[in-house]
């Protein structure tokens, strides 16, 4: 097996497991241990492979954004319609909804954003799409003015 096979099959342990209890978190008092990130002067975009991404991986800091007045803008690159199998492509579509909706909400829990755009490329095809991927980030890039764009991590477990 090779290395890299091996490293995201750990990763794919790790996030089974039970997580880190919240008193743990509490205590460990990261306010003061983490480095303390300057806030870009201009608006940031957030690129998301489906939704929940940019409220799990960046929520906190969307917040902390709007909160500084910087402007965030959110693209999801797929609706997450193959998070729970490809067998039923009825329900894959209703998911489908149900995630951009859910996706709607979360936004507007964290503050006042705009609309999330959508690419509506195929969830757990990436891999396959990544041009077409390149060029809405890009479009996205230019609509908003972005002076930051916050992607997922190479080495994300996704495709």
């Amino acid at each position: 097996m090779s290395r890299r096979a091996s490293s995201r099959q750990e990763a794919a342990a790790l996030i089974d497991a039970a997580g880190t209890g919240e008193a743990d978190w509490i205590a460990a008092d990261l306010e003061e241990a983490l480095p303390q990130v300057r806030v870009p002067h201009g608006p940031v975009l957030v690129v998301a492979a489906h939704p929940d991404d940019e409220v799990l991986g960046f929520g906190g800091t969307i917040a902390t954004l709007l909160a500084a007045g910087v402007a965030v803008h959110t693209v999801c690159l797929t609706a997450g319609e193959a998070s729970h199998g490809t067998g039923d492509p009825g329900a894959m579509a209703r998911l489908a909804e149900r995630r951009r909706a859910e996706l709607t909400s979360a936004l507007r829990a964290l503050g006042p954003l705009p609309d999330a755009m959508h690419a509506h490329l195929p969830d757990t095809g990436l891999d396959r799409h990544e041009e077409t991927a390149r060029t809405v980030i890009a479009e996205a890039l230019t609509r908003t003015g972005a002076t930051l764009c916050v992607a997922p991590w190479e080495e994300d477990l996704h495709s």
